[in-house]
């Protein structure tokens, strides 16, 4: 059985909590189909994105093939780390830590622009 990690009442699997160490770790906390990583398969790295976007540590920020027709879109979203979700793998080790993760994904940080 997955192991669950708990704090503040929320509860992700283990491969949850894995999957946004990653996204937090590459390319900005965002990630495409086209990333360089993936999660088992495409499919399976969207599928376990939606389930952290539902507990509002990733948000999708919509189509990042909006440049092409309709007809040849993949129908792939673009996501992206939350300031919740940097909050959520940061908090444990330190404000400073937190701060400088938050600014380098684009994120304010008491008032302080990235």
């Amino acid at each position: 059985m997955a192991r669950l990690i708990e704090r503040d009442g929320m509860r992700l699997g283990e491969v949850q909590h894995e999957v946004l160490r990653s996204l937090f770790r590459h390319a900005g906390g965002r990630w495409t189909p086209y990333c360089q990583w993936i999660w088992g398969s495409t499919s399976k790295t969207d599928r376990i994105l939606a389930s952290l976007v539902k507990r509002g540590y990733v948000k999708k920020t919509g189509e990042h093939e909006s440049h092409k027709p309709p007809h040849l879109r993949s129908g792939w979203g673009e996501y992206r780390i939350t300031r919740r979700g940097i909050v959520e793998l940061t908090h444990p080790k330190g404000e400073q830590t937190m701060r400088k993760e938050l600014l380098r994904c684009g994120y304010s940080y008491n008032g302080e622009q990235p």
